[in-house]
This record gives C-alpha cells, structure tokens and sequence, in this order.
C-alpha cells in the first residue's frame, strides 16, 4: 500500500510540472514556416498616392541576405529601389524603398523568404493599386498555399529518415538498459541467455548505427535542398541561423557514428561486457542531443520561447522510448529471444519484459497524452481551425494510429502476458512432462510475433505521419480555408472564347461540365461566373463550395487562392485581382457533399493583355547616309543592332544599325550587285545568310570579322523566301522553278523539292522546330508543308476535303509568321488585305480582314502583348490586330511613298520596320497606358437561379449555424477532459503493470531461492 502510495505521487508531482509550464506560457501564434501576416500596403489595398517604401511582416524570423523582395507594375516592370532591409531591424520583416514616381496602376510585391527557425523558402505576394479610379480590391479574401505547399514536400521527405533514426536511436538504447537490468540480477537468467543477450547487444548497436546512418543522410539532404531553395552553396546555408543548428547536428552525427563504428569492432573482437552498459548511456544521451537539436529547428522554436521548445523535447523523447522502444522489441530482442531452447525460460522472460516495458511505457503516454495537447495549443489554439485544415486531417491520423498501438499494446499486457504466465506455471506444475510448454501452442507464438511487428510497423507510420507534421504549415499557415481537397477529377478544356469584354470556355469532365465567364478579362478587377451542369445544363446540386487559384508564373505572383462566393446551386462568383499584363493560369476546384466522391478541378490560362485603344505608339524614323532601298531587316541580339540588306541595284552592300547609338555602318561586299533577304545563323549568330538575286548568290558574312563567302545557285529564278533550320541548313523558295531548295552548309550540297501543285509560285518561308517542317506560302491561294524528316510536302486547304468556305479562304497569301507558342501560323493575303491565322495542331482556318482599304498586307511580327503587326506597303500604314479579340488599329507612318514590306521585334520587342522607298529604318515604340476607370460586370443571366434563391438563403443559414456552434467549441473544452482522463488512465494502467511486475519478480526470485536450496542450477 505504501509504495502505491509513492507511485500516485509521483504521477501527480509529473502532472504538476507539466502544469507549471503550462501557467509559465501562454500561447502565441505560430504558423510553421514564415508566412506573410501584414503587410504595408496591405493584401488588395487601393491608395491614392505611392508609397515611399513597401514592408512585408512575416511569422517568423527571415534571413535577410538569402530572402528576396521586388515590386513589379503591371507591365512587369520593377519600380523598388532593389535595396531590401528588415524594416526598423525587426528580423521577422523585409522591406525596400519605391522609385520615385511610378505613377498609377496595379502593383505586385513578390517576397521569397528563407526561414531563420526551420530553413523553409517560402514564396508570397502581395496585391495593391494606387491611384483615384483604380480597382479596389479590399474585398476581396485570399490565400496562397496548396496541398504541394502545406505538405513542404522536399523539406519533409529530407528530414523523415532523421526524425526516425534519432527515435530509433533513443529508443532502442534506453529500453534496452530499461529492460536488462531485472533480467541481470538473477544468475540462473544470466547463466542461459548469456549468448542470446550477446547477439542482442550486437544487433542493438547495428541498429543504432542504420539509425545515425538515416539521420546523417537527412542532414545531406536538408543542406542540398536548402541550397538549391536559396541558389547558393551549402556553406551559405551554414552560415544562417538553421545551418548553425544543422552543423552541430551534423557534429553529433558524426561522433555518434564514429563511436558506435569503434564500440561495434570492440564488441566483436571481444567478449568483455564490463562496459557496455556505460557504451550505451552514451549512446542514448547523444541521441538526446539530436533529439534536442530536432526541437530547435520545429514549429515551436518559432515561438520565440524555450518552454514550448522544451515541451516538444520531452514529447520527441517520450516518443523515442515508445516508438524506438518498440522497435528495438520487435526486431531485436524478442526475435533473439525466441532462440531459447529452454521454453519455460523463453515464457518467463517475455510475461517479465511484458510488464517491465509498460512500466516505462504508460507513463511516456500519459506525457503524450499531456505534452501533445499542450504543444498542439501553443501552435494552434482555435480548435475548429485545426480540425479543418490538412495538419488536422493528418494529425487524426496521427491519432488513429496512436490508438491502434495502444489497443494492441493493451492485449500483449492483459491476454498476451497472462498466457506466457499460464504455460510457465503449468510447466512447474506438470514438471518433466512438458505437456505444456510453449511448443504446444504455435499458433499463439506466431500471432505474437506478427501482432508485435505490427506494432512497429504501425509505429513507423505514425512517425511518418508526425514527420509530416513537424515539416508542414500550421492550420494558421494554411486557413482561413475549407476548400482543401483529397481527391480531384481532372477535367478537359474546350476551345475558349476571348473577346474584348468577356472570356468563355466550357470544360468537361466524365459527368458534367463548367462554364466560365470571365470579365472583363483585362487588367484590374475582373469578375468570374462559374457554373457547374450536366450536359442537360440542369445545375449540379452536390457542389457545396467553389474555390479559385491564380498565378501568374513569368512574374512570380501567387498562387492566391480566393473564396468563391455560391449564388445558387452549382453556380459561384468571385471578384478575381489580375495585377499584372501576361498569362495568367487559373484553377477552379469544386468541392462536392457526396462522400467519396472526388472533387472537380477546371485549369485554364488567359492571356491577360491591354485593350489596342489602352497602347501608345510612337515612331521614330532613322535615315540611312545615302540612298537605299531597304528590304528585309533581320534583329542581331549579341550587337542589339538592325541588319539589313541594301536592294539598290549596285550598291552590294549590307547596313547595320547600332540601336544604342542610333547608327549605320556599312559593309560592302565585294561581287555583289544588291541583297534582298537575309537570315542569322540560330546557332551562330555571328553569320548572317543573304541572298543576291540577280546573281543567284547565297552569301554567307560573318559580322565580326566582316568576311564573306559564296555559293552559286543550281537553280534558276526569283528567290522569294529565306530561312533556316536548327541544324543549319538554308532553304529557299524559289518561284519560276515551284520548288523548295535546301542548300546543306556541313555536307556544302543543295537539294531540290517539287511542289505538287503546278505553277505555285511559293513566296515566304518559315522554319516550324517544334514539328520540323518548312512551311511556305503559295501566292495561288495555299500554303505548304514540307516534313524535313520524311521529305514529304502536304498542301492547305487540301482541295478534295474542304469545303468551299475553306477553299477561297486564302486568296493571294504572301508572307508567314509562326507562332509556335501557341501552334499558330499567321499568313498575310495580299489581295484581301487580311490576315488569316492557321492552327498547326487541327488545320483551322480563321480570317481576319483589316481596314485599310488600300493597303496590301505584307510582313508581319508580333509585340511584347502578342499583337500582330502587319506591314501595308502600299499605303503607308502598319496594321496592329489583336488575334484575341479581332481588335484592329492603323498606325501611319510619317513619311509618305515609304513603301513597307517587311518587319521584325528587337530583344524590348519594340517592332521596326524597313522603308523601301523611304530610305529609312523605323521604330514604332510602344507603352501601355492603363485605363483606370472601373469595369465591373454584371452578373448575366445564364448563371442566376433567382428560383432556388429562398433554398440556398436557408441552407447557407444553417451552415453559419452549424459553424457558430462549432466554433463555440474551446480547446480547453476538448483536450481539457481529455488530459484529466489519459492521466486517469495512465495512473491505473501504471499501477496494474507495476503490480504484474513485481508478482513476477517475486515467482521468479522464489524459483532462485529454492533452486539455491536445493543447489541445482535451472538450465
């Protein structure tokens, strides 16, 4: 009774310092990597003027010299100082000084920030406007975190093999000495399973050295992954706040690997056992040091406090003696145990260590039960913030599987001991007789062993799970959100609808579809209507919320994930902030009420442009020192210059024109009479290819050292068109011979290819390197396509399969311009005055006439907004057309009778253009200038169920009902009887194991008094 006694009061002195910590601390919010909490301007403010500087206020400490900050226009351009600080010193922020006068617009702040606490990278960004009539975007709510984020996937799968070979470590060690120590005080024990012990002793150390092995390989991982994360060295990441940490972990792996390699070789090369007890103290107290260096770099080390720290060693280290523990049993002891040939021995041994490690064990989980709850407060204290999130959902596995073990340790402790128990007394009792012996019972023996190695393996996942957590974004990180998802179903896209006021598309999946509306689909406010049907149109009833994520990845914003708001059923809306021209990719998840069925997920991008009317331009006119005729300028990036040919009969002389100095040089070329076209080498920009027509040259001019060399012409006829493939060979279309010619520079040969159709008459050329064809224009109203690899040349529209519409869609097309980004090929009809577009991917003809009625359209490039622009040679005008939307714009040119053919970008994609008659290259700059009015759009009528609106009212009532309820729910009220009934339990179960303990000790001391009186020794 009295030591009962002594036992209850311990367990109560245990319970009152972890109480004492409790009071010492109250809890702070923590969000588990540095998350963005505040920032100045805040999240889709609107301000009337900029601001001097912009600060981002993170959760947790930041390292300064590897974290990033910029703020970009809406354009993309960068307008901070680039001089990035922690504002007032605070290390928990970043700030950087604004250029004066930006101006108005939508502005972007994109952070990527190393964490000072546990090396995370974290990417954020931060919308705001300035400016009268810019869009306010204050209502609108965000997030920035998906499952790939939440989980830290790299950062988790790193450290998963440390957190396991340090509980290991621990673990196994301490449980060992745990449980030798009763067995060492009765010689007749000693005497038999001397062998056995040593075996178990070997294993114990390679098991010790496979678990320093994992952590070592963790630490390798971390400092590469947190390398790459910051784009420097491992010595950089060494020399942060985390890397000290990590180095002197990777100091104590190290010598704890070193040691047990030593102790592992003395252990074999000698039976002595003296000191092995003092080997593995040393071992478990090292593995305490990992385990210590492991808490510093958690979730709680971000609390900027030691006692939360402390709590959550004392709950890896309760971990280890379970978890660790348990292993080690499984694998190591019990295996080596069963090799016992004295089967009444074997029994008493395992009903012994039985209750001996629920001794330890009942109390290391009546500290979880405490510790657990106490850190998951100190991180998170809003309950139901944590049950939505996914560090809830993972946590109730945590959970589940925790009470799996603890249901199967509870049946080793109260069936399984009493068993081993039973067939050791009926072995006394029938003496020799052996009728009772362990052999007679393999089926027991073997659910044993596999109901333990369950055990461990059920441990192993639940430390999977536990290393998840500690790696992975709080709830607080993660939430406000309840659209996290499990499973999707991924959905197919049809072909969208741009226009200048609204962007459709319908996506499909295997059971239903999704409209789109996006509007106005511009720069600034933009309103989404999204509703879910079946094919019928009837609206899907069992989408219970609708959520939306957008990026945009060129300029690194997002991903914000916003709320969508339900209008009735299977339709939702949302306010949707574009602060920045370029493509934006969206995602729209729809979460459904029906159980394992899998959520919707709709992905599409939208180019995200100015109107033409929102553009400025500008041209600028550069005249060449003397007379020209300038044809077909070509853009050199090494030099940033223009080249072009000089097509003035005798002039046989190529122009350079220096963009930066805004000069001409020229370079005349002996032997030549005029050059019309001309090419760069794609994989040595330094020569430029060009043709003389009249004395059927190919020439090859090398820009640096100005040398030149030539090749004749096998075929006679008018050079129309010039390019070149990626593996360096020259094709030319050539028109009196209606043919392609191939001239291969490596094997110095040409090669002729026939067009099918008679007197084609093939003009422009352009090479097509994602599918390897040479495309050609055929001015008799087709274009062609030559396949490189089979030799083959199909033609378009194809006569016999088209229908009249197609057929007289093409009427005189002369120039080519491809864009392979989207599988688009442009072609400028002469006669029509049009620009037809082809999609190289299903064989899609569209038409675009442009305006000027006098114009003849020509050469065509495209800008930094993927306009086209069209030369109109006759009439002194560019045309801009935006393919999207059918927006159309003439631009004149100032000087009159200039005669435009031909054009192309530079690396600002600013568009130039050669005046043949003009004697002039022109440069038309070209700005955005934003709109700021305000164009909200109206909800239309296709997605308004006004008839199931006093349904959806009552239904969103109940659910803020159901929430209020729920949120009432304290996490005191919870955990609260939930700790007073694990202590409960745990003092009881503690009790009844030390009770069975002490009986069995006391059966098996009394074998040794009666075998000493005796004076026989048990074998």
């Amino acid at each position: 009774m009295r030591d009962l006694k002594k036992k209850i009061s311990l367990s109560f002195s245990l319970i009152f310092f972890f109480l004492l910590c409790i009071t010492s601390y109250f809890p702070s919010q923590v969000y588990a990597h540095p998350i963005v909490i505040d920032s100045n301007p805040k999240q889709f403010q609107s301000l009337e003027n900029p601001p001097d500087r912009v600060i981002v206020y993170f959760s947790e400490p930041i390292v300064l010299p590897y974290s990033q900050i910029s703020v970009i226009d809406s354009e993309g351009n960068r307008v901070d100082e680039g001089n990035s600080e922690n504002y007032n010193g605070d290390t928990s922020t970043i700030s950087v000084p604004l250029k004066p006068d930006i101006g108005e617009g939508t502005f972007t702040i994109n952070t990527k920030v190393l964490s000072a606490v546990d090396g995370h990278v974290v990417d954020g960004s931060v919308v705001y406007s300035i400016g009268t009539g810019v869009t306010d975007f204050s209502h609108v709510k965000s997030e920035s975190k998906d499952i790939v984020d939440l989980l830290s996937i790299e950062n988790s799968l790193s450290r998963i093999p440390g957190y396991v070979g340090q509980i290991v470590i621990v673990g196994a060690a301490f449980i060992f000495l745990w449980i030798q120590k009763p067995l060492s005080k009765f010689e007749w024990i000693k005497g038999v399973i001397q062998s056995n012990l040593h075996l178990i002793k070997r294993d114990l150390i390679k098991l010790s050295i496979i678990g320093t092995v994992l952590v070592l390989f963790s630490i390798i991982a971390i400092l590469l992954i947190q390398a790459t994360a910051i784009g420097g060295s491992v010595g950089d990441v060494l020399t942060t706040e985390f890397g000290k940490i990590i180095l002197i972990r990777l100091g104590l792996t190290l010598f704890l690997l070193g040691f047990l390699l030593i102790y592992y070789k003395r252990f074999n090369n000698s039976k002595k056992t003296r000191d092995e007890v003092n080997y593995f103290i040393a071992t478990m107290c090292l593995g305490l040091g990992l385990l210590f260096t492991n808490s510093m770099i958690s979730h709680s080390a971000a609390l900027k406090s030691f006692v939360p720290v402390l709590i959550d060693y004392f709950h890896n280290i309760a971990a280890s003696f379970w978890i660790g523990g348990l292993i080690f049993l499984t694998f190591v002891f019990v295996s080596k145990i069963f090799l016992i040939k004295d089967e009444e021995l074997k029994a008493k041994i395992i009903s012994m260590v039985i209750p001996r490690f629920s001794t330890i064990i009942i109390p290391v989980l009546g500290s979880i039960s405490i510790t657990g709850p106490i850190l998951l407060w100190s991180l998170e204290a809003n309950l139901s913030t944590t049950i939505a999130s996914l560090y809830g959902k993972i946590l109730i596995v945590k959970l589940i599987l925790a009470a799996l073990m603890i249901i199967i340790g509870g049946y080793h402790q109260f069936i399984t001991e009493k068993k081993f128990s039973t067939l050791s007394i009926k072995q006394l009792v029938e003496k020799g007789h052996r009728k009772g012996t362990i052999a007679n019972e393999p089926n027991f023996i073997k659910r044993f062993s596999w109901t333990l190695r369950f055990e461990a393996l059920v441990g192993l996942g639940l430390l999977f799970a536990v290393s998840l957590m500690t790696n992975m974004v709080l709830p607080s990180g993660e939430l406000p959100s309840s659209n996290i998802t499990n499973s999707t179903e991924i959905v197919n896209l049809e072909n969208p609808v741009q226009n200048s006021d609204v962007y459709s598309t319908v996506v499909y999946s295997e059971n239903q579809k999704i409209q789109i509306h996006l509007e106005p689909a511009r720069l600034g406010e933009n309103k989404i209507f999204v509703e879910f049907s079946d094919y019928n149109n009837k609206p899907t009833t069992n989408i219970i919320n609708a959520s939306l994520k957008l990026s945009e990845i060129e300029r690194g914003i997002g991903p914000i994930v916003i709320d969508m708001e339900k209008i009735s059923n299977g339709r939702f809306n949302a306010i949707v902030p574009l602060s920045a021209l370029g493509l934006w990719n969206f995602e729209i998840q729809g979460k459904t009420s029906q159980p394992n069925a899998p959520n919707t997920i709709a992905t599409f991008e939208v180019n995200i442009k100015p109107r033409i009317s929102d553009l400025q331009f500008n041209i600028t006119e550069y005249k060449t020192p003397q007379n020209s005729l300038l044809l077909n300028p070509v853009y050199q990036a090494s030099t940033d210059s223009i080249w072009v040919g000089d097509s003035l009969p005798g002039s046989g002389r190529l122009w350079q024109f220096d963009i930066e100095n805004k000069k001409y040089e020229e370079h005349t070329i002996d032997g030549i009479n005029l050059i019309t076209f001309s090419v760069l080498d794609p994989k040595n920009t330094k020569i430029l290819w060009f043709i003389d027509p009249t004395s059927n040259i190919l020439g090859k001019f090398n820009t640096d050292t100005k040398k030149t060399e030539t090749y004749e012409l096998p075929n006679k006829g008018v050079i129309a068109g010039l390019t070149m493939d990626n593996r360096g060979n020259i094709w030319m279309s050539i028109i009196q011979d209606n043919s392609i010619l191939k001239f291969n520079i490596n094997k110095n040969n040409f090669e002729t290819f026939k067009i099918p159709t008679a007197n084609s008459r093939p003009l422009s050329l352009i090479y097509d390197e994602n599918n390897n064809y040479i495309w050609f224009a055929e001015s008799i109203g087709k274009i062609g396509q030559l396949d490189i690899q089979t030799k083959t040349i199909n033609e378009y529209p194809n006569v016999t399969k088209s229908d009249a519409l197609e057929r007289s869609i093409l009427s005189e097309p002369t120039a080519l311009l491809l864009d392979g980004k989207n599988s688009y090929l442009y072609i400028s009809d002469h006669e029509k005055n049009s620009v037809v577009r082809f999609n190289t991917f299903n064989f899609v003809f569209k038409e675009y006439p442009l305006t000027d009625i006098n114009g003849l359209a020509f050469g065509m490039a495209l800008d930094a907004y993927n306009n086209l622009w069209i030369a109109q040679h006759v009439s002194d005008t560019l045309a801009v057309l935006d393919p999207d939307t059918g927006e159309t714009m003439n631009i004149e040119i100032p000087t009159p009778n200039s005669f435009v053919q031909y054009l192309v970008t530079d690396s600002k994609k600013d568009v130039w253009f050669a005046e043949q008659r003009g004697n002039a290259l022109g440069k038309v700059t070209i700005k955005f200038i934003p709109n700021n009015s305000q164009n909200i759009a109206s909800t239309p009528s296709s997605v308004t169920d006004n008839a199931n609106d006093n349904n959806n009212n009552n239904q969103t009532d109940d659910n803020i009902a159901k929430k209020s309820i729920f949120n009432t729910l304290r996490f005191n009220d919870f955990f609260g009887p939930f700790i007073i009934i694990a202590i409960a339990a745990s003092t009881i179960l503690y009790v009844n194991s030390s009770e069975q303990l002490r009986k069995k000790l006391l059966e098996i001391e009394n074998i040794e008094d009666r075998n000493k009186l005796k004076g026989n020794k048990t074998v």
